[in-house]
């Protein structure tokens, strides 16, 4: 691994991105590290979206062009120049109306659906890579949130793993994250970042998901 470790990000939107930049930031140790927005691309000209665009259709678009190159991602520029990929989707996605509902599995568990996205990922990827970290929460980002910033109101939404309107949690919370309508508050989501990385533990102890996402994570940084 370099010096200075490169982290590619492939996410659903900005408010994820910020959260989990700040997650390996603390799982690194470090900010002295080269986080790269992959998808979708940090740009004022596209509003943020890219060719792909935003959003889980935008991961899967992406995944899907790189994997059909011969090698799959194996052979890309995109892990040629990262130590670590991570590759976020909510597992929300397998219960949308115009979502791969073929992925979709009873919950609780969480645990099969996000496997089913997993491998659905790899499949259009083409190819496996200790380079590569998948980020499934189930079924949203804003589970990990809500645990990591509201840890004593869990127990009342026990499985929040498997709760469709997670994100609605935060509607009215003081970090004013979320808006009616779900409407995230992308510079509300940076002032609160590092506040959702110190009660990260909280996470895990709520959402195996996010414990899984952390332990992989270092697994990978074991392989460099």
């Amino acid at each position: 691994m370099s010096s200075q470790p490169r982290v590619g990000y492939v996410v659903e939107g900005q408010t994820d991105f910020t959260v989990i930049d700040e997650l390996i930031s603390r799982f690194l140790g470090t900010d002295n590290y080269v986080p790269a927005r992959i998808q979708p691309p940090y740009s004022e000209i596209t509003n943020h979206l890219g060719d792909y665009g935003g959003g889980w259709k935008g991961v899967f678009g992406w995944a899907s062009d790189i994997g059909s190159n011969q090698g799959g991602i194996t052979t890309s520029a995109v892990l040629a120049n990262t130590d670590f990929l991570v590759i976020h989707v909510d597992a929300d996605i397998a219960s949308k109306t115009d979502g791969p509902s073929e992925l979709s599995s009873d919950c609780p568990p969480a645990r099969q659906t996000c496997d089913n996205i997993r491998n659905h990922l790899t499949g259009l990827l083409g190819a496996e890579s200790p380079k590569i970290v998948y980020c499934i929460p189930a079924q949203a980002t804003e589970a990990w949130v809500f645990a990591a910033l509201h840890y004593d109101e869990t127990s009342k939404y026990d499985p929040l793993e498997c709760r469709p309107d997670v994100a609605d949690l935060l509607i009215n919370k003081p970090h004013r994250l979320v808006r009616g309508g779900s409407k995230k508050q992308v510079v509300n989501y940076v002032r609160a970042a590092r506040e959702i990385a110190n009660g990260w533990r909280h996470a895990c102890q709520v959402c195996p998901e996010a414990a899984r996402f952390e332990a992989e994570f270092k697994a990978a940084m074991q392989q460099y």
